[in-house]
């Protein structure tokens, strides 16, 4: 049976560590994949963190949460 992964859309910001820490645990629990996703503007400004910008404040929020043993994406 196909194991469905936790979907944790981020916003970016200090209140998403909140989401992002429940679906670590959720992941951990369930021992299922983790999926996270952020929605960045079609037109970057300058107040818009560019995709690799984005992908790496992800992987930082990852790092506070120990998910390092959780099969992760980011999308």
């Amino acid at each position: 049976m196909m194991q469905r992964p936790v979907l944790c859309p981020i916003h970016l910001n200090s209140p998403s560590e909140i989401g992002l820490a429940s679906a670590v645990r959720m992941a951990r629990l369930f021992q299922v994949p983790l999926r996270v996703i952020t929605v960045l503007p079609e037109n970057s400004s300058r107040e818009s963190p560019s995709v690799e910008e984005a992908r790496q404040d992800l992987q930082k929020m990852l790092a506070g949460q120990q998910a390092n043993e959780l099969d992760v994406t980011i999308e």
